[in-house]
């Protein structure tokens, strides 16, 4: 079994955070700093969204937001706006200051889960360390991840590195459960974007069926 051990890991992320560092430096990261997000057309309709949910009262479904695109309002997960992070951001709404963006920190975290996701995904396919390295390298310099930082949602593409990651490993061992692996991957997507989901879900459907009938 091909298998990668967490210091490595751990560097891994390291080295992801890093890159995250070289591409923006830290002021992305200031959660009071809103102007490199009201400057592009996209992350300002998704500042405004989780803005003026942040303000609203609670709806059902939770991540709904009434005076956003009113009369009909709409929900944060439509605008692209990360209900995995602006619902339980709203709970504590009072304690942050105003104004209050979690985008730069959310990149952060897909930069080092990206890293992350790409050597393991690597190791199932590679032995040489060397192989590993470079294998992985070349996920994280994808093109069409490295243009989603306009999407900031968009940008979780370790999400489907860790569904390949699930799809490429060895057949479940006595006592192993990935199916709850799985689904929690699929609930954190869920709570990402619907177009994530929607992939790793099809990605799920194939793995299983491979696992079955191949």
């Amino acid at each position: 079994e091909r298998q990668v051990d967490r210091p490595a890991l751990t560097a891994a992320g390291i080295l992801g955070g890093m890159f995250y560092f070289v591409r923006f430096g830290f002021g992305f990261l200031n959660p009071g700093r809103v102007d490199w997000l009201l400057g592009m057309a996209d992350t300002a309709f998704n500042q405004l969204s989780w803005t003026f949910y942040r303000g609203d009262a609670w709806h059902w479904p939770p991540s709904a937001v009434r005076t956003f695109m009113a009369p009909g309002g709409t929900t944060v997960g439509l605008t692209d706006s990360l209900p995995l992070l602006a619902v339980p951001l709203k709970l504590i709404s009072p304690l942050l200051p105003d104004p209050f963006q979690y985008a730069g920190i959310w990149l952060l975290v897909s930069h080092v889960l990206m890293a992350v996701f790409a050597l393991k995904v690597a190791a199932l396919l590679f032995r040489p360390l060397v192989a590993r390295v470079l294998a992985a390298g070349v996920l994280v310099l994808c093109p069409a991840w490295l243009i989603r930082d306009g999407h900031f949602a968009l940008s979780a593409h370790w999400v489907y590195l860790a569904a390949l990651s699930l799809s490429l490993g060895p057949a479940a061992a006595a006592g192993d459960r990935p199916w709850l692996r799985w689904w929690l991957l699929l609930a954190i997507t869920a709570l990402i974007h619907p177009y994530p989901a929607t992939i790793c879900l099809l990605l799920l459907g194939a793995d299983q069926g491979r696992r079955l009938f191949v």
